[in-house]
């Protein structure tokens, strides 16, 4: 055990091991009535022990999700289970899950302050974990970041590491535009998830100093949901109108997850949404306005309900937090949607992050192959269905050319052919997502504004300068995907934090110690440190992670007319020069996997 003495927040015990010292279930955030907004925790002593100060050696508790959520996430994905102990995903709190861990390295003997702190300001992570917005924690056991911590204190760039919970499913993006209390204000305001997170971010802005932290010197992480909540954050004008001292973090990472990782909705259909739930959870709705069923919903329903409730994990369109009116691959790179009417929501993104990396993994889709594969109710004809859904769709000659690029031939076999449609929504979902992003970041300036103009006006542009990475490297654990063929979904993750670097053969090994080593660079010193070459619209370099290494690739290389990317995006504008691409998804690939 060991004692810190924080200077505003006071005494904290956390557990000290070798290397490390752990504060683990620190409150960032209040939460003052079901569906309110969260508001900063500012002060510990109300939970401080009788022995003076906040007892921080065990993990908090979680957002209401189910139960078994800990093994379902990890078995989707081919992550090894065993490790997960029986109580891991037990502990949830509908009004304690805003939470906290924190990460510190043991100081040197004479390099320790005044109550416990480094002396050293060190550069700060902070990680946002995914879960499709329905589940998910910081403290997986498959998040286990110790492997990370070793190598950066090992290399002499040690980091303090913020791992959090944030509220989710229904409890964190239930919304009624329209139901309002006395004074006006909304009773299930919109997009609660990311404002934890905003408050999360407040609260290590203004605090982790006290625990050696430099919050000058703040990177974010995220996968999946938590990479497409970072990716919302970056474009989010109350940051960007900010002095960039002010500004939260100054450097993101992205692993698998954009704006349009999960579908998004506008108000109007998050209202009929929160009238059917409503209905579901036994309110009667006929003749009853929708601030008289948020008050049922708020004061009546039991907690549990909640947990059931399922796939109710969805962002809000035209809010404060997300302004636009869709989510797009036009969104996605800002510049390009300039030409559409001059409407609040189709203004041009606003990046404001000095320094990112974005990624995708070359079988992201593998997640979704899992939750088909083990839905006993799916229709099996998946090549027929899924030929006749795109042939309903898509002109003839569009189907088959889709059709041959995927290889989804009439006498494909079945497995085969889910594969090829979770290819491509790899494809539509991940890669290409991921690859406007950079696109978008290279085209405009602080301010959102075409580069070709900011330069007019005001000389040579401040662009966010951003790190395309490709991540090839199969996962080798045993699920319902043959080991060490495919990159699925998370693994990138997994192995950034190390949990199960033990049982990897040594190519593997050797290939993620490299890697990783490189983010830590990027955490610690910046992308200059890195060594990789920064996207540009002149090249369009990215960086490919597989089995040999590292290696560098120009735009032709993996999205040439040639490649399956380049062919499919051709077949994108052949459907809609615009919105192509973002058509074949929602109204093909989507509606097959998920609605089905």
């Amino acid at each position: 055990m060991s004692t810190l003495d924080h200077p505003e927040l006071g005494p904290i015990l956390g557990v000290r091991d070798e290397g490390l010292t752990v504060y683990r279930g620190i409150p960032f955030a209040q939460i003052p009535r079901r569906f309110a907004r969260s508001t900063l925790q500012t002060s510990l002593e109300a939970r401080w022990t009788l022995s003076g100060m906040f007892d921080a050696t065990k993990a908090g508790p979680t957002s209401i999700q189910p139960f078994e959520s800990p093994r379902l996430d990890a078995g989707e994905q081919s992550i090894p289970t065993d490790l997960i102990a029986p109580e891991e995903g037990r502990n949830q709190s509908e009004y304690d899950c805003l939470n906290l861990t924190v990460y510190v390295p043991n100081p040197k003997a004479d390099e320790t302050a005044k109550g416990g702190a480094p002396v050293a300001k060190l550069p700060v992570l902070i990680f946002l974990h995914g879960g499709a917005f329905i589940w998910g924690s910081g403290d997986r056991s498959f998040y286990a970041p110790e492997t990370l911590l070793a190598q950066a204190i090992e290399a002499d760039k040690p980091l303090i590491l913020v791992t959090a919970n944030y509220r989710l499913g229904a409890l964190g993006y239930l919304h009624s535009p329209s139901a309002r209390d006395e004074d006006g204000e909304l009773l299930l305001p919109p997009n609660n998830g990311f404002h934890d997170q905003t408050v999360l971010f407040d609260w290590v802005k203004a605090y982790i100093a006290g625990f050696g932290g430099d919050p000058g010197n703040i990177t974010t992480i995220g996968q999946s949901a938590g990479a497409e909540s970072l990716s919302i954050h970056n474009l989010l004008p109350k940051y960007a109108d900010m002095p960039e001292t002010e500004r939260p973090y100054r450097k993101s990472i992205l692993f698998s997850g954009s704006l349009l990782c999960m579908p998004s909705m506008i108000g109007s259909q998050h209202e009929g949404k929160f009238v059917r739930i409503a209905k579901r959870l036994g309110s009667k709705t006929t003749g009853r306005t929708t601030t008289e069923l948020a008050h049922d919903l708020i004061n009546q329903a039991d907690v549990n309900v909640f947990r059931d409730l399922g796939w109710h994990g969805t962002p809000c369109l035209e809010t404060e937090m997300l302004p636009y009116r869709e989510a797009s691959l036009l969104t996605i790179l800002g510049s390009g949607v300039n030409n559409l009417p001059r409407d609040p929501y189709y203004q041009p993104t606003k990046r404001w992050v000095q320094e990112q990396i974005v990624s995708s993994a070359k079988f992201d889709g593998g997640v979704t192959y899992h939750a088909v594969k083990s839905n006993k109710s799916r229709r099996q004809d998946h090549t027929r269905a899924f030929r006749d859904l795109a042939e309903k769709h898509l002109r003839q000659s569009i189907a088959e050319d889709l059709f041959d690029l995927y290889g989804i031939y009439l006498n494909t076999d079945d497995d085969d052919t889910l594969r090829a449609i979770n290819q491509l929504e790899t494809d539509l979902s991940f890669i290409l997502p991921t690859i406007y992003e950079a696109m978008g970041a290279a085209r405009e300036g602080s301010f959102g504004v075409p580069i070709d103009i900011q330069h007019m006006l005001d000389g040579p542009p401040e662009t966010t300068r951003t790190y395309l990475q490709l991540w090839q490297l199969p996962t080798p654990f045993d699920g319902l995907l043959e080991p060490g063929k495919y990159a699925n979904h998370t693994y990138d993750i997994v192995s950034f934090f190390g949990a199960f670097e033990d049982r990897l053969d040594i190519t593997q090994q050797l290939v993620i110690r490299e890697w990783r080593s490189k983010l830590i660079d990027f955490i610690c010193l910046g992308g200059d440190a890195m060594g990789w070459k920064p996207w540009t619209e002149d090249d369009g370099h990215a960086t490919v992670v597989d089995l040999d290494g590292m290696r560098t690739l120009g735009r032709d290389d993996y999205m040439g007319p040639r490649t399956r990317l380049g062919r499919l995006i051709a077949i994108g504008e052949r459907i809609d020069p615009r919105h192509g691409l973002d058509m074949l998804f929602s109204r093909v690939v989507r509606p097959y996997l998920f609605d089905s």
